[in-house]
């Protein structure tokens, strides 16, 4: 043989990834980035040199490569001629050395065996730094612990591994190694900047304060990486392959948590299943049966069921029962929990799979008792993001794809392996059902930017997406440990934080202590956190200064309480004026005295005026204090307050509300035109409300020009809504009411729309185009895509269906709460019926 050692970079790496398993030249040109002639090339030289051997019995086209003895012994040989370089001198207190590093494959020689398959090398530059900041920057490797070859130190024979030492004296201490083993793993994550060096030492004990982050790809936590206290949190929609039933047990008791688990391994042989599954299992039944014809069938059977199961057909009982046993029929959804498959058949738990993954909210955890299910049905279920799992434990078992995770048996109790793609093969040591690791979260990476951030999956029923980054240190891990006992909170907690970390002890707050809470840390709380109190938990006299750390929608309702009660509060009323001269959120005193008092009250006009003044300064939550001030009926008070308002408004920065409020009432009072530029600024920034009844003419404005068109299109708005008006209505610019024209736009005024480059807001505009277009040629009312019912705004009130409330779930809220609003106003006023 010649050299020992393998020259080609190239033929190592080939050699190294077919010792994984076969592959074929294309294979290895992607995983290697070589060009396929370079490969192929690779590939000859090795089979002419008998490393390695190629199946041709399927023909030369994509033919599978395997590595044969020769090759194999070819790759030790030349692992054990690079050990021999670094292993004259073995420095003090090291396990391992790194013979070789080439791109993501590592060989390593180990004096000691490890304890698992999964450890850290440190970075070689840097590892032994006197001014480490404690995030030790290195490389994390995975390689296969039982594949380690052993070796005589002196003449570099084949031994047996060493054995383990357990008595604990100076001998095993101070006593030389005699042997090293030698093994090839792969480098699964590195930090930046960080290098493997060649004849590198290193101890096998050192642990990164960090944990690898590629652990951490779900919300669930699978168990343990053997031999280590490494949590591993596997993606969603993985496979498994396990033919015993503790490790299917385990597995499911580990990822069922928020899950429907179907599975035969649980003792439990009741069943309660929705009757709409029997649609799914009609359909697999009659797969050339029309989609009607399926309908009526499932119609009956559910009526049937509904009324006395005795009426269906014997037959069709009979196939029902044989397809899913003993089942208690219902109308109910399915929740998370167990369902027992045990006596059912292929077709039934089919047709359930297929109900949970179309019809349910939760994901699923599919324990699979038959043979290896159909190719198509399962390659469907597993990339379906409500898959958590499909595992099976017949047959031989395979992954859905390269990339994906795919769970096998290990040949330890309660132990699997997580293959990783094609080359990684993780043990993990499943969870046991008292295990506290069962219920622990991986570690976060981000918090809630906001309250309202941190209670919308508590609205919404879904998980939890945060958008600020944690901090780092002391004060990330207190708003993690606050945001694991969100929301019942913990007392405690929050008591021992408070003083150090106001935020996490806020977010730890039980809901009872909330606003004592409040009035102790509300200094010290940044803005967006005021939301997790109710309006109603803090007195009056408190809410300004809640208002000042809270989210718009909190701020409107705190406003909505004051405006009912301020005004018969003349103690409150009388600490807000107080607190205009003396109070850090001096603005917000002003915003609350304005937006709540009665501008009719004499009692308080003085006082109103002094806060006027403070709040044009500072203009906090403008649209309703605006709303406020001149919504109503004109009065000599309010003009003068009004020019009071324009005239400091028109110093306001430009692009300010406030400003263009401004420039709208001086166009309006002076006759100026509307510029085009001005129109869309004010329909970018002020409430729809204001210049509602402008809109014909700024829609056509903006479509006749190059510009105009361009801004549509890239600026949704709810035409429909804005257009299809009732003729008469109130609206206009606070300070200058006007009433709505209704809609006088033809379909020729919007042929401009036709020119519209795509855009989101090109989108309503055509749905407006059809809708005028329908009406002006006398076709039927069609169905618009921003609004099933949309089109109706611009027909005639009198020739409208019943619209109730529900018409304002779906679809564009704007346009349905105008279709309920003129809806319900024609009906209530039939003797002189809206137009």
């Amino acid at each position: 043989m010649p050299s020992e050692s393998i020259r080609s970079a190239a033929h190592r790496k080939i050699l190294f990834w077919l010792s994984r398993g076969p592959s074929t030249v294309s294979e290895i040109s992607k995983q290697f980035d070589m060009r396929m002639p370079h490969a192929s090339l690779a590939c000859r030289q090795l089979r002419a040199q008998g490393y390695v051997l190629r199946d041709e019995s399927g023909g030369l086209r994509n033919a599978p490569m395997y590595l044969s003895q020769t090759g194999l012994e070819r790759l030790e040989n030349d692992g054990l001629e690079k050990l021999k370089r670094h292993v004259s001198v073995i420095p003090a207190n090291t396990d391992a050395v790194v013979v070789q590093s080439e791109s993501s494959n590592v060989l390593l020689g180990y004096v000691k065996p490890p304890s698992s398959s999964l450890f850290f090398i440190p970075d070689a530059m840097n590892h032994q730094g006197q001014t480490s900041t404690g995030n030790q920057g290195g490389t994390w490797i995975l390689f296969p612990v039982d594949k380690i070859k052993w070796y005589m130190l002196d003449d570099f024979s084949p031994t047996s591994a060493p054995s383990a030492t357990t008595s604990g004296t100076l001998a095993d201490f101070g006593s030389t190694p005699t042997k090293i083993g030698l093994a090839r793993g792969k480098v699964l994550e590195q930090d930046p900047l960080t290098t493997l060096i060649e004849g590198q030492w290193f101890s096998n004990t050192v642990e990164p304060r960090t944990p690898p982050q590629f652990l951490f790809n779900g919300d669930h936590c699978l168990g343990q990486v053997s031999g280590t206290s490494l949590q591993y949190f596997p993606p969603s929609g993985i496979t498994a392959h396990l033919p015993h039933e503790l490790d299917r047990s385990l597995v499911v008791e580990a990822l069922g948590e928020g899950a429907i688990c179907l599975t035969d391994g649980q003792g439990r042989r009741e069943r309660k299943l929705p009757i709409p599954i029997l649609r799914q299992w009609l359909g697999l039944r009659h797969t050339r049966m029309s989609v009607n014809r399926i309908e009526v069938m499932y119609e009956s059977i559910r009526s049937d069921l509904l009324k006395n199961t005795s009426k269906i057909p014997q037959s069709l009982r009979k196939d029902i029962f044989s397809d899913f046993g003993d089942v208690q029929w219902s109308v109910d959804e399915v929740n998370e929990g167990t369902i027992d498959t045990y006596g059912m058949s292929v077709n039934g738990l089919s047709a359930l799979i297929s109900y949970l993954i179309q019809d349910s909210q939760w994901p699923c955890v599919v324990d699979w008792p038959f043979e290896e299910p159909d190719e198509d049905f399962y390659q469907r279920l597993t990339f379906h993001p409500k898959c958590r799992l499909f595992m099976t434990r017949r047959g031989t078992g395979h992954s859905v794809s390269k990339g994906s995770t795919h769970l096998v048996t290990s040949p330890n109790l309660a132990e699997v392996y997580a293959q990783i793609g094609c080359d990684s093969s993780l043990p993990i040591v499943l969870n046991s059902p008292s295990s506290p690791s069962q219920s622990s979260s991986p570690p976060r990476e981000y918090m809630p930017r906001n309250a309202t951030e941190l209670l919308a999956p508590l609205v919404a029923n879904e998980a939890a997406i945060f958008t600020s980054p944690l901090p780092k240190g002391r004060h990330g891990d207190a708003i993690s440990h606050s945001l694991n006992v969100f929301p019942k909170g913990d007392a405690r907690m929050a008591n021992e934080l408070e003083s150090t970390h106001p935020l996490a002890a806020w977010i730890a707050s039980p809901e009872a202590e909330r606003s004592q809470r409040w009035l102790r840390t509300h200094p010290d709380l940044p803005d967006g956190w005021a939301d997790l109190l109710k309006v109603d938990a803090l007195d009056l006299v408190d809410l300004p200064e809640a208002i000042a750390k809270a989210t718009h929608q909190w701020q409107t309702l705190a406003l909505r309480r004051l405006k009912a009660n301020l005004p018969h509060a003349p103690k409150v009323a009388l600490s807000f004026a107080q607190a205009l001269d003396e109070s850090p959120v001096a603005p917000w005193y002003a915003t609350a005295l304005v937006a709540s008092l009665h501008l009719a009250d004499d009692t308080y006009s003085d006082l109103f005026d002094q806060a006027l003044l403070s709040w044009l300064d500072t203009p906090h939550m403008a649209v309703e204090v605006i709303e406020h001030l001149f919504g109503s009926a004109d009065d000599p008070l309010t003009n003068t307050r009004l020019e009071t308002c324009l005239k400091a408004a028109r110093i306001h920065p430009k692009s300010s509300l406030l400003y263009l409020w401004s420039r709208g009432i001086d166009a309006l009072q002076q006759n100026l035109p509307w510029t085009t530029e001005l129109q869309r600024q004010i329909m970018t920034l002020l409430p729809h409300s204001w210049w509602l009844p402008y809109g014909n003419e700024w829609i056509v404005n903006q479509l006749n020009t190059a510009s105009g068109r361009v801004w549509l299109s890239q600026n949704p708005l709810p035409w429909l809504a804005i257009i299809g008006r009732t003729e008469g209505e109130r609206c206009g610019f606070p300070g200058h009411e006007v009433h709505h024209p209704g809609c006088q736009l033809t379909g020729e005024d919007l042929l401009g729309i036709h020119l519209l480059p795509d855009g989101p807001g090109s989108g309503p505009l055509r749905d407006l185009f059809q809708a005028i277009y329908a009406r002006d040629h006398q076709l039927p009312v069609p169905i618009v895509s921003s609004h099933g019912d949309g089109a109706w705004l611009v027909q005639p009130i009198e020739t409208w269906p019943m619209l109730g409330a529900t018409v304002m779930h779906h679809g564009d809220e704007v346009i349905g709460r105008v279709l309920f609003g003129r809806s319900f106003a024609y009906r209530m006023s039939s003797a002189s019926p809206m137009k």
